[in-house]
């Protein structure tokens, strides 16, 4: 894949990045796909059902890298992904991703990241998420990040945000969640609506107005309240 100056100067300042990384990354460029590269050990899936993508990262996985960098450079553009990211069992990795907006027009560009991690047992991550704005236009740079964790017995991450600069607004929501003690969906008007619960000193988290996208917002049904 081919970048071009402005793309080039975002990925330097949100990733560290001279160049096109060797191991595996998915590059999101204006709201679609603009590079992909998976290994033995990190497969990357475009998700079916919404914007985003699923990273599966093998059980006992060590010292591999993942980036996932976002570039927006158009003027106007609102940007909305659902990323999950799956740690296997004892692995041991580095995931580095971040959003930079360059935007030279008068309409705001905005990006939303809904990141969920799901950590199994004894699995270590870290991850750098680095926001960066720039460009001449009077129009808004605008990123809302959301992290959603669910870590198993052992696990362990590490998180390392930071706002560089040139962003004008930014709302960042942070959940942190046990595994789930129960699993399902039910079924209404023809529709199916999957629900987690958690202990119930989790549970208070779970509430439709506490994250605007959060996919931890379950409607759930009377016959499970006795459980919470």
């Amino acid at each position: 894949m081919a970048l071009d100056v402005i793309q080039k100067n975002l990925l330097k300042s949100i990733a560290d990045l001279e160049e096109i990384p060797e191991g595996a990354y998915n590059i999101r460029s204006n709201g679609s796909l603009a590079g992909r590269h998976t290994t033995a050990n990190i497969d990357i899936v475009t998700k079916t059902d919404k914007p985003g993508i699923d990273i599966i990262i093998k059980a006992g996985t060590k010292n591999e890298r993942v980036d996932i960098p976002v570039l927006l450079t158009e003027t106007g553009l609102d940007d909305l992904v659902y990323n999950d990211f799956y740690i296997g069992e004892d692995a041991d990795v580095l995931i580095v991703a971040g959003c930079g907006i360059h935007n030279a027009g008068g309409l705001k560009s905005e990006h939303d990241g809904i990141h969920a991690f799901h950590l199994a047992k004894g699995a270590k991550l870290k991850y750098v998420e680095k926001h960066y704005g720039e460009g001449e236009g009077t129009g808004e740079r605008i990123l809302n990040p959301t992290t959603e964790i669910e870590m198993a017995k052992d696990s362990y991450m590490e998180m390392e945000s930071t706002q560089i600069g040139g962003v004008d607004s930014t709302v960042r929501v942070t959940l942190s969640f046990p595994q789930p003690f129960l699993q399902n969906s039910y079924h209404k008007n023809g529709k199916k609506y999957p629900f987690r619960i958690y202990p119930k000193q989790h549970y208070e988290h779970d509430r439709p107005e506490f994250c605007r996208h959060s996919r931890y917002n379950r409607y759930l049904p009377p016959d499970v309240l006795p459980f919470l």
